[in-house]
């Protein structure tokens, strides 16, 4: 009996032994293909991280373009805003009309004579 025994455990120890060595096997082809994934991984997060990066620069160079351009639009608009103001003034200058009402009154003079004289 301590003969069957003996080979019992033996046959155990063989087939414990067995599947052991089939668990590390799996376990190794596991881990490779744990390692190919982290590589594939690591690889695509940079060429990602370089992109945002690329990005993020054109984004910063977009708004700095706008920036400066609110910036002459604000400078223009304010110089519009003053000629403006000095044209105003101009016009409501009294030496302005008077011009303006003797070129008028010139010109009516001219079509009034121009019209009696076609008749």
């Amino acid at each position: 009996m301590s003969f069957v025994l003996a080979t019992l455990v033996l046959v155990a120890s063989v087939v414990t032994l067995a599947v052991s060595v089939l668990a590390l096997r799996e376990s190794k082809a596991t881990l490779k293909a744990s390692e190919s994934l982290m590589r594939s991984l690591q690889t695509e997060t940079l060429e990602l991280v370089r992109e945002a990066t690329a990005l993020l620069v054109g984004t910063r160079e977009d708004v700095s373009r706008v920036e400066d351009l609110l910036e002459m639009s604000e400078l223009r608009s304010s110089a519009i805003n003053e000629a403006s103001k000095v044209a105003i003034g101009a016009i409501s200058a009294p030496i302005v009309r008077f011009r303006a009402l003797k070129l008028g009154l010139r010109r009516a003079t001219e079509l009034f004579r121009a019209k009696r004289g076609s008749r």
